[in-house]
């Protein structure tokens, strides 16, 4: 997506506990921070957006490509918006998945099918959710470097300052 801005930190400031203080979607200045394992995916967004972060997590673990934790600040605002369009796809997949399971007990084609069809809306609404209102995380090991996106312009400045510190402290 072009306009998405991409803020690019550094694992050892992460180890060391130093993280951008501004909220990642929003700007605003927070002492709110959720952790967040990355991944090492080439197409974490992908991925991430999709399935969500503990599936992600799960699955670097099987094929062994996770990254460290992240410590990403969220304000509250910006994490309530994130859980309430969250809500909507587990509930429409909840619905989905009970509706599917039903059929497949009872043989009724028609809730199996429209079962199947709430399963496949509740990942788009997942996506759109993610897109709208949640990050992705993933790391480079090579560089040891965790790339966030989208973040808000002042989380970005944060990481800037962050990474300039750490090419000075080298």
């Amino acid at each position: 997506m072009t306009g998405e801005r991409v803020a690019v930190l550094r694992a050892d400031d992460q180890r060391a506990g130093r993280s951008p203080t501004h909220c990642v979607r929003t700007g605003t200045p927070t002492q709110r921070a959720v952790r967040i394992r990355s991944v090492a995916f080439e197409h974490a967004d992908v991925v991430q957006r999709a399935v969500g972060d503990l599936v992600a997590s799960v699955l670097a673990l099987v094929v062994r490509r996770r990254g460290p934790v992240v410590v990403i600040a969220v304000s509250t605002p910006a994490w309530r918006r994130w859980r309430r369009a969250l809500a909507v796809a587990v509930v429409t997949g909840a619905a989905g998945v009970g509706l599917a399971a039903f059929g497949i007990v009872d043989g009724a084609v028609p809730a199996i099918v429209i079962g199947a069809l709430l399963v496949a809306a509740a990942v788009v609404l997942r996506y759109r959710a993610a897109r709208g209102w949640w990050i992705t995380v993933r790391y480079r090991p090579g560089r040891d470097e965790i790339v966030v996106t989208p973040v808000s312009a002042e989380f970005d400045a944060d990481a800037r300052a962050l990474f300039a510190a750490a090419l000075r402290r080298r």
